[in-house]
């Protein structure tokens, strides 16, 4: 009855457990309005701080684990550790679990793949069945660990193990615990990076303090003690909160509505990421910018991982708000542009100047504009083997590309450090990296025509130079094969690619080409040159390079005779203008007047017809009209003035 009454309350236990898992998973983030358009992973650094897990939990189905453990909380643990991985996943994040059963072995046929923590096939669920198995050997356990995460892909994952179990090992050799805990170690070491944590539910003191020691010198994650099941939520989710990225021990830990965590942002920074783990549910944030005012996109509803961020934010203050719930871990990152170096590439020769060429964008490619009340800064800082340093401004050639404006000299071989920093003027980097360049001493072509211009309607001839460490070296000495195959020239225009020629051995220590494109006026070209050969002493050398642009100019003739052209051409159409605006001015001047005859039309005075009237205009626009008698002519318009002098007649008038 006893047996039954126990049965019954283990049942019990076990659905209240799933109850509280499944409230837990129903409880993930869902961003309010706009941000559910937009999943909280849609951030300028993508998931944040949180990175996926992949877990691993060893069943400790020993012989021992019905008497410390009667009623299998170790199953109901399982199952709330993939309550728990649920409830914090969010957007772009699929942790994903697995079980292994052990006792004096594991089973591989009782252990389960990783699968999604939604477990959609209840594959996690079936395999919670209660076993015996024997002894509690470590190492099996440890073995088919290994043998899960090594036949899954990594993709960037955590890889973890959390054991619940006892702790006391025995795989019934009798051996002493230190030789038992020897071969512990040599199974976690071949398990490589993956983080081990131990739950011991163990209520014997004094077994506990025989096996503490060994488990503290195993270097494992963590190693607690449980003094119930209740405590599984808080251990738990301390795991989880080191494991998935917020760990670095400079978060906040927001309590009381109105707590505040602040950071202060310098400009030219591509985000503001937000990452926050809430111990329950209901905890709500909102991000307030240095204008105090509060993004309705950026306030978060309950759930425990939330992951926010700010595009293209505005420098100064920001800071992030509890709005009710708690307690919550919050951390604050600044998302800075990506810094690559484009040019020098990855090895260089010794004695061509390293020219430095970067690009400062965003992670989706984006160049941001100067801010005209935060002056930017863009360099970047060479180091070379010796420790010396130089430093070179960029300036912008295109959007976020930028290029020095001077050149670093490599005198010796060796590694170079290029240090990229972009910043606004007195403020902190908004974007930094170091790339080395090893410097090696190998043959390399140095560009030496065109310079920066070639003649007009002439073919493109590119010359270069073969040096090593900075001195002419002749092609038949360096190669030990055809010179003649060792090196190519492409001509672009506007980046497109126009031709590719093989270079020919030119002189003592150089290589010619002539190519079948004709210089284009107004047009902008670039040589690239490609060395690739096997040298005398056995070395492979593969190397290019890009010189700068050039233009087209005329000479001094074909200028002249432009200027010829453009004269006669200009004074035929002058010509042609003139006399085209003569016939124009005779023809109007021709209807001018005969409109004015028409219009003035017989002219009565007296009662007499005039004729032979003469109609001409004055200086001052008015309209002369006379003959032989003269005297005012009233017209239905206006009066029409005679010279001087004359008799006026009041009955004249034109019709």
């Amino acid at each position: 009855m006893a047996g039954t009454k126990r049965a019954q309350r283990g049942r019990n236990f076990r659905r209240i457990v799933v109850a509280l898992v499944i409230g837990l998973a129903c409880a993930a983030v869902v961003p309010a309005g706009h941000a559910a358009e937009t999943p909280p992973c849609v951030t300028p650094a993508g998931r944040g701080r949180l990175v996926e897990l992949d877990v691993v939990a060893p069943l400790d189905d020993s012989v021992s684990a019905p008497e410390n453990d009667p009623e299998a909380v170790r199953y109901q643990a399982a199952e709330v550790l993939r309550g728990f991985l649920e409830s914090v996943s969010t957007c772009g994040l699929d942790h994903r679990l697995a079980f292994v059963h052990y006792g004096t072995s594991a089973p591989a046929e009782l252990a389960t793949p990783l699968v999604p923590v939604s477990d959609p096939g209840g594959v996690l669920a079936a395999s919670l069945v209660p076993l015996q198995l024997g002894y509690t050997n470590f190492v099996p356990a440890l073995e088919r660990v290994a043998e899960i995460l090594n036949g899954a892909e990594e993709d960037g994952r955590q890889r973890i193990v959390v054991f619940y179990t006892d702790g006391l090992p025995d795989d019934g050799s009798g051996r002493p615990l230190a030789e038992q805990f020897a071969d512990i170690a040599a199974a976690l070491g071949r398990l490589g990076q993956v983080r081990v944590h131990l739950l011991a539910r163990i209520a014997d003191d004094a077994a506990w303090a025989s096996v503490e020691p060994y488990w503290s010198e195993l270097g494992l994650a963590s190693v607690q003690r449980l003094g119930s099941v209740d405590e599984l939520g808080a251990r738990y989710l301390g795991i989880l909160r080191s494991e998935l990225g917020l760990g670095r021990g400079d978060e906040a830990e927001l309590v009381r509505r109105g707590d505040e965590m602040r950071i202060e942002l310098p400009p030219y920074l591509e985000g503001l990421t937000v990452t926050a783990l809430a111990a329950e549910s209901g905890a709500e944030l909102e991000i307030v910018g240095p204008d105090g005012a509060v993004d309705p996109d950026m306030q978060t509803e309950s759930g425990r991982a939330q992951v926010l961020g700010v595009r293209d934010p505005e420098a100064g203050e920001w800071r992030v708000r509890l709005v009710s719930g708690g307690p919550v871990a919050v951390a604050l990152d600044r998302v800075p542009l990506v810094a690559r170096l484009v040019s020098p590439p990855a090895t260089a020769p010794q004695g061509r100047p390293l020219r430095i060429e970067a690009t400062f964008l965003t992670s989706d490619g984006r160049a941001l504009p100067a801010i005209d009340d935060k002056p930017r800064f863009q360099g970047a800082t060479v180091v070379r083997p010796d420790g010396s340093s130089a430093r070179v401004e960029l300036e912008e050639i295109d959007a976020g590309r930028f290029r020095a404006t001077e050149t670093v000299p490599t005198p010796v071989p060796g590694r170079y450090e290029v240090t990229l920093t972009l910043r606004g003027a007195t403020e902190a980097a908004a974007a930094e990296t170091t790339v080395p360049v090893d410097v090696v001493a190998v043959p390399y072509l140095e560009s030496m025509a065109p310079r920066r211009w070639v003649t007009a309607g002439q073919p493109v001839v590119a010359e270069a130079d073969l040096l090593l460490g900075g001195e002419p070296v002749e092609p038949a000495a360096a190669f030990a094969e055809d010179p003649r195959g060792v090196a190519v020239a492409r001509l672009f225009s506007d980046g497109a690619l126009l031709e590719t020629r093989s270079m020919q051995p030119f002189e003592h220590a150089g290589f010619r080409v002539e190519f079948h494109t004709r210089a284009q006026p107004g047009t902008s070209y670039e040589v690239e040159t490609e060395l690739g050969g096997l040298l005398v002493d056995g070395t492979a050398v593969a190397e290019t390079w890009r010189g700068d642009p050039f233009d087209v100019r005329r000479t001094l003739w074909q200028q002249i005779e432009r200027a010829l052209a453009w004269t006669g051409l200009a004074l035929a159409v002058g010509i042609v203008l003139l006399l085209l605006a003569a016939t124009i001015a005779f023809f109007r001047l021709e209807r001018v007047h005969r409109r004015v005859d028409l219009e003035t039309g017989p002219v009565f005075m007296a009662g007499r017809r005039l004729r032979r009237v003469r109609v001409t205009t004055g200086g001052d626009g008015r309209l002369w009209i006379w003959q032989g008698s003269d005297g005012i002519v009233r017209t239905t318009r206006r009066l029409l003035p005679i010279p001087i002098g004359a008799t006026a007649h009041p009955r004249a008038r034109v019709k």
